[in-house]
């Protein structure tokens, strides 16, 4: 038997590529690496759903496809989100389908918590149950779609995929799933997230009026789960002799439920010790995690935390909270601290910027420890889950 022969039959796997479409957070930039490199896996064909229209190839932006839907449903939105919702999902989900189906052997992966209605294998990425663990950190109208459908789906897929240990334990938990039915699969830092060299570090932290190893960093959506009001109030409790020499950077876009935070900072941007530079691009990010003395990231609930890997791996010296998957994320690499104790928040702050070896040895394990999680890795062990499903 040649070579030809022994190959197993390629699979399509039809991806629902929308998080690609907007600004790049956590899921999108799942969703951006997760599909780079299973473009590398051998036996794997992509094809990617980009919300209406279909394509070969990896987008970053909308497709132009003329749908006068849109509009229409976008207004719906504002005034009836549960109804508009409703409605795309029928839609995209006919659209969806009548592409899919064409092939003789296909996997469906929704890497977006809610499915769309296939008779395809079904893979589904639940990346975590903030949604249903603290609703209250959430808008109401997405607690109102979410809380159901994503249950649903969960039970509808043939394999349910998290980013972690600790949510594939909750998954199984919260909807009775079969263990064998749900995996794990961690994430990993782009290849962008490395140390920077210190010219360009330095060059690029001028442009925002920063110096090289002088701010506090917190990284992540302007949301009240990412629990950065306690972030603020243990950056308050340093003398004001280090706040004026290591002055608070926050990036980020703005989510939900902001009005009491930005009353917070407010204080503090006055005085010139609280920079917000809202969201950055993809070059300037790993710079401003490479000069970064400390990074802060003191989150109630992670479905795993790229942030604080991103800024290992640039060889940021990080603090998360205790909680969740962060722990099994950073390891001994980080320093961990309960996510509503404010004192102990400021003081692991203190001691990174007051003590070098420290922070030197932060870095150090750091850099190392992210260089276990990788993106290769991911693929692989998604497209085993993918051979698995479709056979």
């Amino acid at each position: 038997m040649n070579n030809a022969e022994s190959d197993p039959a390629p699979l399509d796997v039809c991806f629902n590529a929308a998080p690609l479409l907007g600004p790049k957070t956590g899921i999108g930039q799942y969703c951006l690496q997760l599909m780079s490199a299973m473009q590398h896996q051998a036996g794997i064909r992509s094809h990617y759903f980009y919300q209406w229209i279909w394509s070969n190839e990896l987008l970053g932006h909308p497709p132009i496809d003329g749908d006068s839907t849109k509009g229409v449903l976008r207004l719906l939105a504002e005034q009836i989100p549960s109804i508009a919702y409703s409605i795309r999902y029928e839609l995209r989900s006919a659209i969806f389908s009548n592409e899919a189906h064409r092939y003789t052997k296909a996997v469906y992966h929704e890497p977006n918590f809610l499915t769309l209605k296939t008779r395809l294998p079904t893979v589904v990425t639940v990346h975590d149950l903030s949604i249903l663990r603290y609703p209250e950190t959430h808008p109401s109208y997405r607690v109102a779609v979410m809380s159901k459908r994503i249950g649903e789906s969960a039970l509808r897929a043939d394999c349910v995929i998290t980013d972690s240990e600790y949510v594939r334990r909750e998954v199984i938990e919260v909807f009775g799933l079969p263990e064998d039915r749900v995996v794990a699969v961690s994430l990993a830092a782009a290849k962008n997230f490395l140390p920077v060299a210190e010219d360009v570090v330095s060059a690029g932290l001028h442009e925002q009026g920063l110096q090289a190893g002088k701010y506090v960093l917190a990284v992540g959506t302007l949301e009240p789960r990412k629990n950065l009001s306690t972030a603020v109030q243990a950056y308050a409790r340093l003398p004001d002799s280090v706040r004026r020499e290591f002055p608070f950077v926050i990036v980020g876009m703005k989510g939900w439920r902001t009005e009491d935070f930005d009353r917070e900072v407010g204080e503090l941007i006055d005085a010139g010790q609280i920079r917000r530079l809202g969201y950055v691009s993809d070059e300037m990010l790993p710079v401003l995690y490479s000069g970064a003395r400390v990074f802060v990231y003191p989150s109630l609930y992670e479905g795993f935390g790229l942030p604080p890997l991103e800024a290992m791996a640039c060889g940021a010296p990080v603090i998360v909270s205790d909680r969740s998957s962060l722990p099994e994320v950073v390891g001994d690499a980080g320093l961990q601290v309960d996510a509503l104790d404010v004192d102990a928040l400021t003081a692991a702050m203190l001691a990174i910027i007051e003590d070098d070896s420290l922070c030197a040895s932060l870095r150090r394990k750091g850099i190392a420890r992210a260089a276990c999680f990788s993106w290769r890795r991911c693929a692989e062990q998604t497209a085993e889950i993918y051979r698995r499903v479709a056979s």
